[in-house]
């Protein structure tokens, strides 16, 4: 058995015609793809957009979750941290 990179394999799934719901609970599939595959079904996005839409969501997810340590680091107030990405 030849050894391949999580990429070839994901790659290789796609080319050979998994659907985006079996895709997707494929081990060696990473997170972000599975987002990105999400983001294609729903939205009906190309994969580009699509995974530009799901990387805004991800970063917006981690603003928020790093909000009271960089309150708390810095001592700015919540409200000064509201710059949109």
């Amino acid at each position: 058995m030849l050894e391949f990179s999580r990429e070839d394999r994901e790659q290789l799934a796609q080319l050979i015609g998994y659907s985006a719901g079996g895709f997707c609970t494929l081990s060696y599939v990473q997170s972000d793809t599975v987002k990105a595959v999400d983001e294609m079904a729903d939205g009906g996005l190309d994969p580009v957009r699509a995974e530009n839409a799901s990387l805004k969501r991800e970063l917006r997810e981690l603003k928020e979750r790093l909000k009271p340590v960089i309150t708390d680091l810095y001592g700015i107030h919540p409200d000064n941290l509201d710059n949109d990405v």
